[in-house]
């Protein structure tokens, strides 16, 4: 499997596993010291990031190179996540939320071709789905394992 494709579902794992392993809603609410309905606002704050910002951040990348553009949204998906760490309150944790997942849409379409342009025509549909086999595999039943696990 040609190195770029290992970076592709590496990157996929991560970005896939932060929107789908949010964790029980109590979890994070208690995490939070916010009330349920407010940590729900996470979860509806990454819906509207991919659906909003996705294509948004997509037609704004779509003339650039496709790698250097995946090297700048796992950058910003990264510096996302720092912001996140360190936010001093629920509304910077939204914001950096929104822009995090904004990246998720985009990295998704421009990999899959990315993914897609490194081998021949008639072994892009595998290469995209080994790309994705990580975060369906192991990311999802892993997370939600962690995030099952009562607090301490």
């Amino acid at each position: 499997m040609p190195l770029l494709l290992d970076t592709a579902a590496l990157a996929a794992f991560a970005t896939g596993t932060t929107e789908f392993v949010v964790g029980p809603l109590p979890t994070l609410s208690h995490a939070l010291s916010a009330p349920v309905p407010t940590a729900g606002h996470l979860v509806t704050g990454y819906a509207v990031g991919v659906a909003i910002g996705g294509p948004l951040l997509a037609l704004a990348t779509r003339r650039l190179p496709p790698r250097p553009t995946l090297i700048g949204l796992m950058t910003l998906f990264s510096a996302g996540h720092l912001v996140m760490a360190a936010a001093p309150d629920f509304t910077v944790l939204l914001i950096a939320w929104l822009v995090t997942a904004s990246t998720h849409w985009a990295f998704f379409g421009t990999g899959s071709l990315v993914t897609a342009a490194t081998v021949s025509q008639d072994r892009c549909g595998r290469a995209i789905t080994l790309m994705c086999t990580d975060l369906t595999v192991i990311g999802v039943p892993s997370g939600t394992l962690l995030g099952q696990r009562p607090s301490r």
